[in-house]
């Protein structure tokens, strides 16, 4: 018995082609995303002198890695977010990041159904 399968040479081209221009909106969609969660976090962010929340932000992008760095350079942000022996926690950065999470998801979903139409 054999079989022959026609159109898999082109069928994945089209996919390659597709993949290719679907990467530029993802990173376009990372991007909105870590603006998002900058704010977001930066209203969950507890607000003494206004350093801590003005000190949130996009610290690094690499697109070929697909990765965007969003932090605090407040020196005391680990302590607000995790707590200590004396103070409570304060998250501010994980609940931005859990919000940000249900984003990206819907995000990248709607942007493939409208690259695949």
């Amino acid at each position: 018995m054999n079989i022959k399968v026609e159109g898999l040479k082109d069928a994945m081209r089209r996919i390659d082609n597709f993949m290719v221009r679907l990467e530029p909106t993802t990173f376009a969609v990372l991007q909105e995303v870590a603006k998002e969660l900058v704010e977001d976090a930066k209203g969950y962010a507890p607000t003494r002198t206004g350093f801590l929340r003005s000190n949130i932000q996009i610290i690094d992008e690499d697109r070929s890695k697909k990765e965007i760095i969003v932090a605090s350079s407040a020196p005391y942000s680990g302590f607000v977010e995790f707590g200590t022996s004396k103070a409570r926690a304060q998250p501010f950065m994980q609940p931005a990041v859990e919000n940000a999470k249900k984003v990206l998801v819907d995000e990248i979903e709607k942007r493939l159904e409208e690259n695949i139409r």
